[in-house]
């Protein structure tokens, strides 16, 4: 909408630190390994599907980023959500906060294993700018300001990673952390305006579901067949 917002981004390495070296997390208890090893790969075969560590995201990431001795999967979790702020709900406060893998679910639930990257901001839209409505030009600003908000992340993955002396069952580890992100948490309404969908659940949407292309009139069909929306299709509808 060409225009201008101040965006909050905090510094991602000083808030990963931050966590490192909080000693009420950082503890045998809260971490979440394999085995006594922490730079062990994951097993070929996981028996019982428990914490984040035990899936095949989390196998699969350690074989693309964890091929050196030492490279440890510290992957990120992101929780983005919008809270208002006032009565009317008209100023809200989205902000954009994310844990570590390393951490087990008990810790993950504490606050203080969570660390804000940055924030939403609120954007007054400029209705003079003509060539799109009003919707298609907030989905975008949205989008811009999250490619704010990531960009240091960005700088970090492309980075060979973060050195780390991890003390873990009482033996010190030299390990190198890589960061890719393990998935995003939040509501319905969060999850469609990062996809680039409709916010609306009326008839005239196409389709309610953000997984496949299941037509909205046949939803309650169980029988329905349907094709799961691919990264590549949505790909191409940004660029088109």
């Amino acid at each position: 909408s060409r225009t201008k917002a101040k965006i909050v981004v905090h510094d991602i390495k000083q808030s990963i630190y931050s966590l490192l070296t909080d000693p009420h997390l950082m503890n045998d208890d809260n971490l979440l390994f394999h085995s006594d090893d922490p730079t062990a790969s994951p097993p070929e075969k996981i028996p019982i599907i428990g914490d984040v560590h035990t899936g095949s995201l989390y196998s699969d990431g350690w074989k693309k980023y964890c091929t050196l001795p030492g490279d440890v999967l510290c992957a990120l979790i992101f929780f983005i959500d919008k809270t208002h702020t006032d009565e009317n709900g008209n100023l809200c406060l989205e902000p954009v906060s994310f844990t570590l893998s390393i951490f087990n679910r008990e810790t993950r639930y504490k606050p203080n294993a969570w660390r804000t990257l940055g924030f939403v901001s609120n954007v007054d839209m400029n209705k003079k700018i003509r060539g799109m409505n009003a919707s298609t030009k907030k989905a975008i600003d949205y989008h811009a300001i999250l490619d704010t908000i990531f960009a240091p992340l960005r700088g970090l993955q492309a980075s060979s990673g973060l050195a780390w002396d991890l003390k873990y069952k009482g033996k010190i580890n030299r390990v190198l952390f890589k960061f890719p992100v393990m998935f995003i948490t939040g509501d319905t309404e969060g999850h469609d305006k990062m996809v680039g969908k409709f916010l609306n659940r009326t008839r005239n949407v196409e389709r309610l579901c953000r997984y496949c292309d299941c037509p909205t009139m046949e939803t309650g069909n169980p029988f329905v067949k349907y094709e799961y929306v691919k990264q590549a299709s949505v790909e191409r509808l940004i660029k088109q």
